[in-house]
């Protein structure tokens, strides 16, 4: 799985994967909120394997919670390191 987001995601930019950092970034642009691309490289649109489907679920709940309800400790614990 791959995380790309916003205008400060160098490590998404790819020929294939540009689009995509570039919508997010128009899209982050506009609401004012960053913008996460979760990438599952095995997966097509539906997510299917349950695992990934979990992680899913999580992430997107956890973003919910950092830039809508101000909680930040649901997505430090997920990702630490973004």
């Amino acid at each position: 799985m791959r995380l790309c987001g916003g205008l400060d995601e160098s490590g998404c930019h790819s020929p294939r994967r540009g689009g995509l950092v570039f919508l997010s970034s128009l899209i982050s642009l506009k609401i004012g909120l960053s913008v996460v691309i979760i990438q599952f490289f095995d997966q097509n649109l539906l997510v299917l394997m349950h695992n990934k489907r979990i992680l899913w679920i999580k992430t997107f709940m956890a973003w919910i919670d950092r830039w809508l309800k101000g909680q930040r400790e649901w997505w430090g614990d997920l990702y630490p390191n973004r």
